[in-house]
């Protein structure tokens, strides 16, 4: 009888039908979940993933049979859309690993590496399987599994961004957080051209409003949208903008109400969206250029507030502000580029004035980082990077408008208003 058992629990283990239970790596029931949950510790819950918690983690040495039972599994998936439906169940688990073993030891960095490895090498081998597909999302198979991809790949990203939040300060362990998030955008990148470029924005878009459900969580949607952005094809990006701009305008209309009734609210209501400080001050400054005054004042003081609260050392920000001044580089490239291609129209002035202030406050950046002025270059990048997203919006602009112009309609190329004319090149407190 106990040899029958044995069997049974190792086919279990092998093949994943039913999940042993090993006291060094039982976590707590969903009551549990919900109270992390609650506390803004941990937002992503193994119900986000749909996946039972996994009593055996990469840091158990009975690990390697989990390997091999999914090895197995593979065995008995046939068709091309079969495996990638397959891979991106295993890729569930793993990010469901990865959350456990953060959640169970946080300050266990080789574990959590450990499990980024895991996961990062699922998401490799899900956008293998998606390059091997011949179909499109004219295939309705495919169709649901881009779906799926896409509304598991917002709630990884998400997780990710969380763990980030949690150990800003381990510079080893957040440069492997980047290094995953990449492969995370190289499949979304996949996922894209698979698809129909507006059936992709929408499909997105429903994702990030399946995940994003708190307060403000445009905020959140609108960094995942930043995030993917340079890795989609070009018509996608056209859609991909669309959408932002609908999300930013859905956050403004929600600031704007907040700040009508409780304007004391909405530093709090922004703290507790995950994301990284130098992204979140610069969508924050967005929307602050287009909200009234109530909304623009109130979101002045809580940017002001959560940048100076940010106990942030000045090595770290330094990386920080590097990646972002890569980042923002590319965007303005990106955005002189398509201009040049005259892509989205004849009349680029506006958008041009944008690239233009956009390099001049990048390279502020540069200077004042290269003399160490890590203030000056954090309100400077900031100040690049808004204007950098307002040219990629007026280029959409522009857009439309020439084919509003085939069907007869004859729209103003250049809006009244400079959204970067009012920036504010603020500071932010160090930690010594």
């Amino acid at each position: 009888m106990q040899q029958t058992a044995s069997i049974l629990v190792f086919c279990g283990i092998l093949f994943g039908f039913a999940t042993p239970v090993f006291a060094e790596d039982v976590v707590g029931d969903s009551t549990e979940d919900e109270a992390v949950a609650s506390s803004g510790t941990q937002t992503v819950t193994g119900s986000d993933l749909e996946v039972a918690d996994p009593a055996i983690l990469p840091t158990s040495p009975l690990y390697f049979l989990k390997e091999v039972g999914r090895g197995i599994r593979g065995l008995f998936a046939f068709s091309k859309v079969a495996k990638a439906e397959l891979q991106l169940k295993i890729s569930n688990e793993k990010a469901a690993e990865l959350r456990l073993v953060e959640e169970k030891n946080p300050r266990n960095g080789a574990g959590i590496e450990k499990a980024l490895a895991n996961y990062e090498k699922a998401q490799e081998a899900l956008k293998a399987r998606l390059e091997k597909l011949s179909e499109t999302s004219e295939n309705p198979r495919v169709d649901e599994l881009l779906t799926k991809i896409s509304d598991k790949t917002v709630v990884h990203e998400k997780l990710l961004r969380e763990i980030a939040d949690r150990h800003i300060e381990t510079q080893a362990l957040k440069d492997k957080i980047d290094q995953t998030k990449e492969r995370v955008r190289l499949l979304v990148g996949k996922v894209a051209e698979k698809d129909d470029p507006e059936k992709f924005a929408k499909r997105f878009k429903m994702s990030l409003e399946k995940t994003d459900k708190g307060e403000l969580g445009e905020l959140g949607s609108i960094e995942a949208l930043d995030d993917i952005f340079s890795v989609l094809p070009q018509k996608a990006k056209e859609h991909i903008t669309q959408v932002r701009q609908e999300l930013k305008e859905e956050a403004r209309l929600r600031i704007e109400e907040v700040a009508r009734e409780r304007p004391d609210r909405l530093e709090a209501i922004v703290r507790n969206v995950p994301g990284a400080t130098l992204k979140r001050a610069a969508v924050l400054e967005e929307l602050r250029a287009v909200s009234g005054k109530d909304a623009g004042e109130a979101l002045g003081k809580a940017g002001e507030a959560i940048e100076n609260s940010a106990a942030i050392s000045p090595d770290l920000m330094k990386a920080e502000l590097e990646r972002q001044i890569e980042r923002v580089g590319k965007l303005l490239d990106e955005a002189e580029g398509v201009m040049n291609s005259n892509a989205a129209g004849t009349s680029q002035e506006g958008a041009r004035q944008l690239v233009v202030r956009g390099r001049e406050h990048l390279q502020k950046a540069k200077d004042a980082l290269l003399k160490g002025a890590l203030k000056e270059a954090f309100g400077q990048a900031r100040a690049a990077e808004v204007a950098g997203r307002n040219a990629v919006e007026r280029i959409q602009k522009n857009t439309e408008n020439k084919q509003n112009r085939r069907g007869g309609i004859v729209p103003s190329d250049i809006a009244p208003s400079d959204p970067v004319r009012n920036l504010q090149i603020e500071s932010i407190e160090f930690a010594p």
